[in-house]
């Protein structure tokens, strides 16, 4: 189970890391757009996995 959460963080992580390379070293953002879609995945898949582990869990606490 801590598997999931790991991998949960490290989409967090490389999206950090994204949004950082956009913001501070790159000139335009609109120029990279191909980079700003896969930010906006990689914190959209945190989210998703996030969401349905914590639903998982509390599905078999009632078990």
């Amino acid at each position: 189970m801590k598997y999931y959460k790991i991998s949960e963080y490290l989409y967090l992580v490389i999206g950090s890391v994204i949004l950082i390379d956009l913001l501070l070293f790159k000139e335009s953002i609109t120029g990279n757009l191909h980079l700003l879609l896969f930010c906006a995945l990689s914190f959209s898949m945190y989210f998703f996995r996030r969401y349905y582990r914590i639903k998982f869990n509390k599905r078999n606490k009632h078990k």
